[in-house]
Order: structure tokens, then C-alpha cells, then sequence
């Protein structure tokens, strides 16, 4: 019954991290992995699923084991319940919100305590007053600065900014009268920080920093 119990454990703190794994995730900025490179997301669902196979299989020997003397009939119950718990378990996981909605939620802290909401506004004010320009290349649909415009941009706003209390390699976009300030790339997905001229036009699933500061997360 120890390993049954231990299995038991196993899966329930399993459970428990499919929402509490993205949310710290999102409250240190990044996306954790277990070497080599495997996404920590991934150790949740294996162990929860490992511990209802080993259940199971206790369970079932109980109930027919190989040789006398039979088991305990309070044994095979409490197996049994064991099992049906990790079962409920892991069905339960298919009801749970994405695993990027409690990362979201992380990553909302991480933004309010990083940096106050004038420190994010004081960056997005030094990027719209300092804009890198784009050159209008014909036959080219769309123009992007060079790496050394925005290496340079970020150089700047690190000297003169709270943009050097950001960690993580972040990036800045002056969209219009917005400024993202963003992480990620096209494997993993992007998080912003969005300082907004005008509220009101917020983007999708986003949560507020301030009243003109909302952060979302984007595939």
C-alpha cells in the first residue's frame, strides 16, 4: 500500500502543477525545460499518466493475484479507490483552462512587479520619441530595421530607461501610438507588455497593468 500511496501523492501533485508549473513560468518570464531542451509542461501530464498506469496495474493484481494467500479485501478496495482517484485526475485535466491562461496570469504579476506602471510608461515615451526608421525599399511589401537600428534603440533606452531592469532579451515595437515591449519568438509564442496611447483598444485576452498598460500573450 506505501507505493500505492506514493503513487497517489505523485499524481496529485501532478494535477496540481498543470496550473501552478505556467503560472511561476509566467512570474520568472520564461519558459522553463528539463534538459535536453524538453518543455517542463510535459513532466505533468507523463507523471500523472505513469502514476494511473502504475495504479492500475497494483489494482488489478490485487484482484487476481498470481498465488495464495489472496489479498486483503480492504487492500483491494482502497487500490481501487486509488486508482479511480488518478483516473479522475487526469480526466479532470481536460477541463482545466489552457496551460497559457495561467502562464498569462504569471506573467501579469511579473509585469505590475518588475516595474512600476510610470517606469513602463516612461520607456514607451523614450521609444516613440526616438523612432527607428523604416526605408521604403521599392518591390519589398514589407521593411524592417536592421539589427544594428535595434540593437542600438535598445542600447539607448537601457541607458536611459528602466528597460535595463528587464531581463530576458526583451524587444521593443512602437505600433502607431502603442508600444509593445515583448519576449518570445515563433517557437514558444510572444508575450507583451503594451503601453496604449489610447485606452480602449486592448487586444484580445489581455489583463491590465494599469488603466493604460494591459499584457496579453500571442501564439
Amino acid at each position: 500500500m506505501k507505493k500505492n500511496i506514493a503513487w497517489t501523492v505523485a499524481a496529485v501533485a501532478a494535477f496540481a502543477s498543470f496550473m501552478v508549473l505556467p503560472y511561476l513560468e509566467g512570474r520568472s518570464n520564461d519558459w522553463w525545460v528539463i534538459p535536453p531542451l524538453i518543455p517542463a509542461d510535459l513532466l505533468p501530464p507523463l507523471v500523472l499518466l505513469i502514476s494511473c498506469i502504475a495504479l492500475l496495474a497494483s489494482w488489478l493484481r490485487s484482484l487476481f493475484p498470481p498465488a495464495q494467500p489472496t489479498p486483503d479485501k480492504r487492500h483491494r478496495v482502497a487500490k481501487g479507490l486509488l486508482f479511480l482517484l488518478s483516473a479522475l485526475l487526469l480526466g479532470g485535466t481536460f477541463f482545466l483552462p489552457a496551460p497559457a491562461q495561467f502562464f498569462h496570469r504569471g506573467f501579469n504579476v511579473y509585469a505590475r512587479t518588475v516595474l512600476t506602471p510610470e517606469e513602463w510608461r516612461q520607456i514607451a515615451r523614450y521609444a516613440q520619441a526616438h523612432p527607428i526608421p523604416v526605408k521604403d525599399t521599392p518591390g519589398v511589401a514589407t521593411n524592417s530595421p536592421s539589427e544594428d537600428e535595434i540593437e542600438a534603440l535598445h542600447a539607448a533606452l537601457r541607458s536611459e530607461t528602466p528597460f535595463r531592469k528587464l531581463d530576458r532579451h526583451p524587444r521593443i515595437w512602437v505600433d502607431g501610438e502603442n508600444t509593445d515591449i515583448y519576449w518570445g519568438g515563433a517557437l514558444v509564442g510572444h508575450r507583451y507588455v503594451v503601453v496604449m496611447a489610447h485606452p480602449g483598444g486592448e487586444k484580445g485576452d489581455t489583463r491590465f497593468v494599469a488603466e493604460d498598460i494591459v499584457t496579453y500573450i500571442d501564439d
